[in-house]
């Protein structure tokens, strides 16, 4: 799953012949016994996205080969429990990906963040030029401590949630304000977020029924080993400042 803005261009769908996989790797440039890398399938994206607009910004991605499960590569719950925003309001989730650092460089190491979501209403008064604009009921959006962000790259990342000792995914990283003219992102404001929980409905079409009840044991995950292999000591309830982690690509 990623945002559709990320594999389209303004003619069209990309190739997936022109994209590859990775799962399992924490170093940008560097493969290692736990990364697996996989040729493209298919890539779906939603009918209802274009690229002059940012609405319905989330896509499928269809890989050639299976994953293997292992330690250091685990499945993400689709979140299919109440779709009601207000259950993350004042909640941190969390964001891990490759992009533009505090520096504005690349980040050669996977970064994560803790970022807090609010309530649509903040957000739209802290710039209605941007947000009152742009936000829809399918986005929501989110910020961190001290210019913590999502940044350039980092787009299409999840946002995700621990809830009972289970990774759910409730968020896409879709776009940030830019800095001036500059093109990169704003850390001091709000990134906006796809809403996955209220596009269950159409991934269902497309994948494992299996992995969708909250109940479901099918899929038996460790997820203690996928915690350390991440680091994720602050996953969802923490303040701690953290790096900014470099949204829009």
């Amino acid at each position: 799953m990623t945002a559709s803005h990320c594999v389209s261009t303004l003619s069209g769908k990309i190739s997936a012949a022109l994209v590859t996989v990775h799962v399992g790797q924490i170093h940008l440039n560097e493969t290692s016994d736990y990364s697996q890398t996989f040729d493209v399938r298919e890539i779906i994206i939603h009918p209802g996205f274009s690229k002059a607009s940012v609405i319905h910004d989330i896509a499928l991605i269809k890989l050639r080969t299976n994953i293997s499960m292992n330690r250091y590569v685990q499945p993400v719950c689709l979140w299919t429990m109440d779709s009601a925003l207000e259950l993350i309001v004042g909640r941190n989730g969390t964001i891990v990906g490759f992009g533009l650092s505090e520096r504005d460089v690349v980040s050669e190491q996977l970064k994560q963040a803790a970022i807090g979501v609010v309530d649509p209403y903040t957000c739209i008064a802290s710039d209605r030029a941007v947000y009152g604009t742009h936000l829809t009921l399918d986005m929501f959006c989110g910020k961190g401590q001290n210019g913590v962000s999502a940044c350039n790259g980092d787009s299409g990342g999840g946002m995700f949630f621990e809830v009972s000792g289970r990774w759910f995914v409730r968020g896409l990283v879709s776009f940030t304000p830019a800095r001036g003219i500059s093109g990169l992102c704003d850390p001091l404001r709000y990134t906006v977020y796809t809403d996955v929980a209220q596009y269950v409905e159409w991934i269902k079409q497309y994948v494992d029924q299996r992995v969708l009840p909250v109940e479901s044991e099918v899929l038996e995950v460790d997820y203690e080993e996928k915690l350390r292999l991440f680091n994720f000591d602050t996953c969802g309830t923490s303040t701690r400042q953290s790096a900014n982690i470099g949204g829009k690509d």
